[in-house]
């Protein structure tokens, strides 16, 4: 069917009524033309221009513009012409786990960058919420008693304890900073902390969980491990890890209740199956 001039841009002003659709859809028949190069309307032309979409990270927008068209020009199918769906497999992004497990964590310790590792040490002993390390001040770190002072959610204060490994890192780090706040991420260009301290370190977490581990997790999976970790591993009970990661209610403590895989298989060969 030949393509006539100004026939869809009729059809786009009596059946849309939002100029923006309408003009997206107007330029989106100005790129089939393009791609095609054909004044004609037919399978061959719909199929070439749903190929050379698909290689620009196709979305839904292309499918109902065709859709648009066709009806204009073909309202009733007598071309039977079938836009065909692209079934093919596309690369999957990487999964995100639900948590990080005990020895991940430790991996991480060891392969990140001195700062990176740093923090995420302290947050996996304090279960600190990520924003909250970075509110702290250098007069409430008591190396001491081993106790960081700040305050977290809902404008609460707080006082977490850490080991003596981290306190014996803190003070090689506060050797090296000397600003009031430490554990801000600083602009290596301008000298200046940067202004989004969750987003900085979030870019610079996920980069490096990426090359480490192969896999996209958030900072707050950290905090997440811990909780994990202390219920399965070291059998604290529920109201234990509540007040160690400063929950206001015990239902929000009950997502660490649940069972891994890892950790059945583990009690059956250990209390349920015959040793050979």
């Amino acid at each position: 069917m030949k393509i006539q001039k100004d026939k869809f841009k009729e059809y786009l002003i009596k059946a849309y009524s939002n100029k923006s659709t309408r003009h997206q859809y107007f330029m989106a028949e100005r790129r089939f033309l393009r791609v095609t190069r054909t004044d004609y309307l037919d399978q061959d032309s719909v199929d070439k221009y749903i190929l050379e979409i698909r290689k620009n990270k196709p979305n839904f927008f292309y499918m109902a513009f065709l859709k648009a068209y066709l009806n204009c020009y073909d309202p009733d199918n007598t071309l039977n012409i079938k836009i065909v769906k692209d079934k093919s497999k596309r690369p999957s992004k990487p999964k995100k786990p639900k948590h990080l497990t005990h020895e991940q964590i430790q991996y991480l310790i060891k392969k990140t960058s001195r700062q990176v590792s740093l923090l995420i040490r302290i947050y996996y002993e304090t279960g600190l919420r990520v924003s909250e390390l970075f509110n702290v001040q250098k007069k409430n770190i008591d190396l001491k008693t081993r106790h960081l002072k700040g305050v977290g959610k809902g404008n609460k204060p707080f006082s977490v304890h850490f080991s003596k490994k981290t306190a014996y890192l803190i003070s090689l780090w506060l050797d090296y900073r000397k600003d009031n706040y430490p554990f801000r991420i600083v602009n290596k260009s301008t000298g200046e902390y940067y202004r989004q301290q969750r987003t900085s370190f979030w870019y610079h977490f996920k980069k490096q969980t990426r090359i480490v581990l192969g896999i996209d997790a958030h900072p707050h999976l950290i905090r997440h491990a811990l909780g994990y970790n202390l219920r399965a591993n070291q059998k604290w009970d529920l109201e234990q890890i509540r007040t160690k990661l400063r929950h206001e209610n015990l239902a929000t403590t009950q997502i660490y209740s649940s069972a891994t895989i890892e950790e059945i298989e583990r009690k059956e060969d250990n209390e349920l199956f015959e040793s050979p």
